[in-house]
């Protein structure tokens, strides 16, 4: 008759075994997110990059549509002057 420290023993190198299974399965799963997450942060950063350089043009752009208002409108106010004077 087998002894029960017997079993015991082999009860807990299955756990041990398990363990040691479950753990290789999680490593394997956390590298492929550590990858997964530095592809998307390249990507990222990327975009980022983008980003602030259209960012930088609109801001460009809209300060020149001010300026080309603003330009008009002196323009305009010497024309109206010129007209008036010759009037």
């Amino acid at each position: 008759m087998a002894e029960p420290q017997d079993a015991t023993v082999l009860i807990l190198q299955k756990i041990q075994k398990d363990m040691a299974d479950f753990r290789k399965s999680i490593e394997a799963k956390i590298n492929d997110v550590a990858e997964t997450v530095a592809m998307h942060t390249s990507k990222f950063e990327e975009l980022e990059s983008l980003m602030t350089y259209h960012l930088g043009i609109t801001s460009q752009t809209v300060h020149d549509i001010k300026k080309f208002r603003e330009d008009f409108k002196q323009m305009t106010d010497r024309v109206k002057a010129l007209e008036t004077s010759q009037s």
